[in-house]
């Protein structure tokens, strides 16, 4: 007589066949998985490194335009902007471009080249990207506020209004001495009944 399974128990050669696929799924998922976190990370460190880059071309730009209209200033300036953030034209894969655009001194552009991007888990798949960011300044230059006569028109209105309130002011002082009179006394005391008599 054969060897019958008791009842709800799994048969041997089906359940090594079941466990071996269950084995190869979960390899597969967690390769998938790990995948996923590498590309992760490496995305979150190359928009760091991104901003960072972005950030140091604002400020040389930002820096640099201030000295308009010198453009040998200009570069001199945005250099050492940059040589704070650690970024030096030529040095650890890094290049910068300084342009002044339309043949105008007062707009300086700035774009900075990374060419080593650090790369952690991606480095196994492909090369380490180029991170390319640029900034654009210009320095505007003071506004004139008008004419002279203007300012002379300004101050007169300005002489005017400060006689006026000079001029009040005397004529409440003098009226507060009217009131204190024997003649207006009661009367301006009747009146101290109302808001704002004094």
């Amino acid at each position: 007589m054969a060897n019958a399974t008791p009842p709800g128990q799994p048969n041997g050669p089906e359940t090594r066949g079941e466990g071996a696929y269950v084995a190869v799924m979960t390899a597969l998922i967690i390769t998938v998985l790990l995948m996923s976190v590498g590309l992760a990370v490496d995305l979150a460190a190359w928009y760091s490194r991104s901003s960072t880059l972005q950030r140091a071309a604002d400020a040389a730009a930002l820096a640099g335009v201030t000295a308009t209209p010198n453009r040998i200033a200009q570069r001199d300036i945005a250099a050492q902007s940059l040589q704070k953030s650690g970024i030096v034209n030529g040095a650890n894969g890094m290049s910068v471009a300084m342009t002044f655009l339309a043949g105008s001194s007062n707009r300086m552009h700035i774009e900075v080249t990374d060419s080593r991007v650090p790369g952690f888990f991606s480095r196994w798949f492909r090369s380490s990207p180029t991170l390319v960011r640029s900034s654009t300044a210009q320095f505007i230059q003071n506004i004139s506020m008008g004419s002279a006569l203007n300012a002379l028109v300004y101050g007169e209105y300005l002489a005017l209004l400060e006689y006026k309130l000079s001029r009040r002011e005397e004529l409440d002082r003098r009226i507060g001495e009217l009131a204190l009179t024997p003649a207006l006394a009661p009367a301006v005391n009747r009146l101290q009944c109302f808001r704002g008599v004094q």
